[in-house]
């Protein structure tokens, strides 16, 4: 049995933690004595203990992040419970910075804040020759990733056949986003580029066509970023895909001209727009210029043949309803492939703390700490916008109405207004707004269409292609009304 196993609890099952295999891979004479074990938030806490304590661990290493703290709470006093004398150990983002949980605290014998692949091994070597630190709290040492080992070959051919595949080709961030933890880096460090394209090849060797690099900002410096989108390019398969992250106000023509050769669907992008609201963009620290980024969005959406992914985030600091109206509005527009509405979430230790008095900003107590209302938007509005924030995923993102569902706001002077209107039109028409299935999207959004739409014919014809689109050949009772 392995002394040393380590877990976490992912959102979902076709999840990886990249930072168990970080950990693991950084272990030295300790790493074959190690396991990783993987659950989902999802399933039982006794479940989980139990598989956990079958391998008979001596040390227990647990990542912690916003969306599994409070089922991970539950497991430790669970493991606590079951096996007094295994040493737990957490480390991650949620309890690396305070205000700390003291129940999470107080359940494990030690906490690993800051990146831990040093730390975590030297703990490790520590408890298993008997000579276990003092302190509770360890501070890790930023890492060298120059010279730390890459994590990859930990990928199991199962992760690789039913799991999403994470890297990252750096670490850091130069901006200072301050609702964004990586405001807190103070440099961005780069993992060395041969050695990495070297380990990207051999997991295309084995059958990765995913490649989901988690980079804050891939395209930070453009000859890396080009260098890197030339290895794909050499390399172009059936099926590849490669997701990332960029900074919309920095694709020079060098990149563009990189983003064109690859073909239709192979890059997807994540473009933080965030707001149009450039007073807002100023106080947080986000250092981007408004007009810039809806020029390039526009580029990206209509000369790339990439899949755009394009945020904003509703509760910033002086945000009022209608500045996040016109910037759902300006991006709309554009007809990005998804956009991803998320209320302001306050992650432990971003200096968007700044700004709770001043702006009355106030957030729910348990995590995943949601804005709940500010000086500028009251309660019910934050709901509201909540509201519309969970249709718009559902109906949206989900990118099976992709041809129909624009008819909601097409021809409409103000297409939030119109979206609000469809909102309140599914809030009180269903009980619930979220696992709404599809053929009773697609019966709500006729409803809709066929009372609202200037084009109701029309409409009508595209959510019949929608329909059979995704395999369905014989059309509801509702469809074939003329």
């Amino acid at each position: 049995m392995p002394p040393i196993v380590l877990t976490s609890l992912n959102a979902r099952y076709h999840h990886c933690a990249l930072s168990l295999r970080c950990i693991q891979a950084n272990l030295g004479e300790l790493r074959p004595k190690s396991l990783i074990q993987e659950f989902v938030i999802k399933q039982s806490t006794e479940d989980v203990a139990e598989a956990l304590l079958a391998h008979d661990p001596q040390i227990l290493l647990i990542s912690v992040y916003i969306w599994n703290v409070e089922a991970t709470l539950k497991l430790l006093h669970e493991l606590r419970k079951r096996s007094p004398e295994l040493k737990l150990v957490v480390g991650g983002p949620e309890v690396s910075y305070p205000p700390l949980y003291p129940g999470i605290t107080e359940a494990v014998d030690y906490v690993v804040t800051g990146e831990g692949e040093i730390a975590a091994r030297e703990l490790c070597e520590q408890l298993l020759s008997g000579n276990p630190p003092k302190a509770k709290f360890i501070k890790g040492p930023q890492e060298d990733v120059e010279t730390t080992v890459l994590p990859y070959d930990l990928y199991t051919d199962d992760d690789i056949k039913n799991r999403i595949v994470y890297l990252e080709t750096s670490r850091g961030c130069p901006y200072r986003c301050e609702y964004c933890l990586s405001s807190l880096d103070r440099e961005v460090r780069f993992f060395p580029l041969d050695e990495l394209l070297a380990a990207f090849q051999i997991l295309m060797d084995r059958g990765v066509r995913l490649f989901k690099l988690l980079d804050r900002t891939f395209n930070t410096k453009i000859d890396r970023a080009v260098r890197i989108l030339e290895f794909f390019l050499d390399n172009l398969q059936s099926g590849l895909v490669i997701h990332c992250e960029v900074v919309p106000d920095r694709i020079p023509d060098e990149l563009k001209a990189c983003f064109q050769r690859f073909p239709a669907g192979c890059l997807q992008f994540e473009v933080g727009v965030q707001s149009f609201n450039q007073e807002v963009l100023d106080r947080i620290r986000r250092a981007q210029k408004a007009d810039k980024v809806e020029k390039n969005l526009a580029w990206l959406c209509n000369e790339s043949k990439a899949v755009i992914h394009a945020d904003l985030i509703f509760g910033l600091p002086g945000e009022t309803l209608e500045s996040m109206q016109d910037s759902f509005n300006r991006l709309v527009i554009h007809e990005p492939d998804q956009i991803q509405l998320n209320l302001l979430k306050l992650l432990k230790g971003t200096p968007i703390v700044q700004h709770t008095e001043p702006f009355g900003m106030v957030y729910a107590p348990k995590a995943p700490f949601e804005i709940q209302e500010t000086s500028t938007i009251d309660r019910d509005t934050m709901q509201m916008l909540r509201e519309f924030s969970r249709v718009w995923t559902l109906f949206h993102n989900a990118e099976k109405l992709k041809t129909s569902l624009p008819y909601v706001w097409r021809d409409q002077p103000d297409a939030f207004a119109a979206y609000l209107e469809f909102t309140n039109y599914i809030k009180a028409n269903t009980e619930k707004l979220y696992g709404i299935d599809f053929l009773e999207q697609v019966r709500l959004l006729d409803d809709w269409l066929q009372q609202h739409s200037a084009h109701p014919a029309r409409a009508r014809q595209a959510i019949i292609a929608d329909y059979s689109n995704w395999g369905k050949r014989i059309l509801p009772k509702f469809l074939r009304v003329s």
